[in-house]
């Protein structure tokens, strides 16, 4: 995990291989975005590059919430509050609306409620790691300052290159959840950890790819 980035020069390269793939990933996806929610038509595609903005805090559609704005039935602004003066609210474009009454309405909650309580309690592969780490037993052990220059470099992207990323939580999947699970297993010792390139990039994470991954790992328990 802290030895450059955990990231061999071989993987390096394949990163750099799948880059092209990944970038196509996400441009298919705006378009696929585009069309079925109909941001063309109610203005409503976002400026930014996705890549650049989806987060968790990004909530799952709402059905018929985009027919309805492409019908003008809803009226919808893009922007955000930037402060309250009475009887009125002022957006980040500089728009003023009249109101009188500010509800935030989200009406959804992040969960897993799909897996049964046994498979939830073991979502923890960095407690696999932490328990390594914490006996020297791992097979690629950082030392402090290792870690304190990893940590820094993460803050700094996490702050200024991709602040989209401060909002992902424990219960979010994002590409660089995979990496920082790939440089989990390898600081485990982990033999067995890719699958097929192509697929890694494009295709939906392999739970059960996971598990076996990180039982490749030199068996270790905590007395």
């Amino acid at each position: 995990m802290f030895q450059a980035w955990g990231l061999t020069a071989i993987d390096q390269f394949k990163y750099a291989i799948a880059a092209p793939f990944i970038w196509a990933n996400w441009r298919a996806l705006e378009a696929l975005l585009s069309l079925q929610l109909k941001l063309g038509k109610t203005g409503l595609r976002p400026k930014q590059p996705i890549e650049d903005t989806v987060s968790c805090s990004v909530p799952i559609v709402t059905p018929g919430l985009f027919d309805l704005i492409a019908d003008g039935k809803i009226k919808t602004i893009q922007g955000t509050f930037d402060s309250y003066t009475p009887g009125a609210i002022n957006l980040s474009n500089g728009e003023t609306i009249p109101a009188d009454v500010a509800i935030l309405a989200v009406g959804w909650k992040l969960g897993v409620p799909f897996l049964p309580q046994t498979y939830r309690d073991k979502l923890k592969m960095a407690a696999n790691w932490l328990v390594r780490y914490a006996d020297g037993m791992l097979a690629h052990q950082p030392t402090s300052a290792q870690m304190t220059e990893n940590i820094e470099m993460m803050l700094d992207w996490k702050r200024n290159k991709r602040p989209a990323a401060q909002v992902y939580g424990d219960l979010c999947s994002a590409p660089f959840h995979f990496l920082h699970f790939d440089e989990l297993l390898a600081d485990m010792g982990a033999k067995v950890r890719k699958r097929n390139l192509i697929a890694e990039n494009l295709a939906p994470p392999n739970a059960e790819g996971y598990g076996r991954f990180l039982k490749s790992a030199p068996h270790f328990m905590a007395e």
